[in-house]
């Protein structure tokens, strides 16, 4: 599974982490981390949550 993620530096936080050790429990994953330009930024976080709603599988969270 690929989930594309951006915010800003101050959003990553505790709740951050927990929702991430949530959707890949039980799983290895690697992290990339690379600033990004945010002109498009309105765009790009509903592309993003609409890429995850697609991909996503209820039974995965019980």
């Amino acid at each position: 599974m690929y989930t594309l993620y951006k915010l800003n530096q101050a959003d990553l936080n505790e709740n951050f982490l927990q929702a991430l050790q949530l959707l890949f429990s039980g799983k290895t994953i690697e992290i990339s981390v690379r600033e990004v330009d945010a002109a498009n930024e309105s765009t790009d976080i509903w592309q993003a949550i609409q890429r995850f709603r697609q991909s996503m599988n209820p039974t995965d969270y019980p």
